[in-house]
């Protein structure tokens, strides 16, 4: 995001209450429309759905400096979906009018607003077509290189996912149990692929695991 255009939406957003979060926070609940638009200036938030058999499904994951839920907010689609911390977050909250005020106000923001749409519609796309993959390791690896892309800080060729999931919630976003993601990713330990350790996911060589997956698919 451009500099001039996050001093922008902070300058806006800080003007509202500001409140922190620990892990697990459940921010806003399925089916219910927040009178408030979510400014996210640390942290990471997820969205999920809950599926008839119970099973928890990641849809999206908000980096800092991002709003929600703006579906909501532009086209007054209802809220299907939950929204929760997965780190401790700082976070601001304003009317949902006021945000839609200024953001028709300055023609930046709004054009930044739908760029960042599209990014995470191809996101979205880039998920469904990794996961659309028959075995599970491949399913693992995918949301892996998912989450790489994202969230990933790149090192002397070393790429850190710092987001401290646990197995379960790999598991989520993957789209498989946890027993599964514990298996699969001890197989990856041991070819040197991928390291998982105390929630931090290290992957030595992204292209490397990359060609791994586009093989095997």
């Amino acid at each position: 995001m451009d500099q001039l255009i996050t001093q922008k939406i902070e300058s806006f957003f800080i003007e509202y209450p500001k409140q922190k979060y620990k892990k697990g926070k459940l921010l806003i609940l399925a089916d219910n429309n927040p009178k408030s638009i979510y400014f996210l200036k640390k942290g990471i938030v997820k969205s999920y759905h809950i599926s008839k058999n119970g099973q928890e499904v990641t849809l999206n994951m908000f980096k800092p400096n991002t709003f929600f839920p703006m579906s909501y907010a532009l086209n007054n689609t209802p809220n299907r979906h939950y929204f929760e911390t997965m780190t401790e977050c700082i976070i601001y909250k304003a009317p949902k009018e006021d945000v839609l005020k200024f953001i028709k106000q300055e023609p930046d923001i709004l054009l930044d607003l739908l760029k960042r749409v599209y990014i995470g519609i191809e996101g979205l796309c880039m998920h469904i077509e990794y996961l659309s993959a028959g075995t599970a390791s491949e399913k693992l690896i995918a949301t892996i290189l998912i989450l790489g892309k994202r969230f990933g800080k790149e090192e002397n060729g070393e790429t850190t996912i710092q987001l401290k999931m646990n197995e379960k919630e790999l598991g989520e976003y993957a789209g498989i149990n946890r027993e599964t993601v514990s298996r699969e990713l001890r197989k990856l330990k041991e070819k040197k692929i991928v390291f998982f350790t105390r929630g931090i996911i290290t992957i030595p060589d992204l292209k490397r695991l990359e060609k791994i997956y586009q093989y095997n698919h």
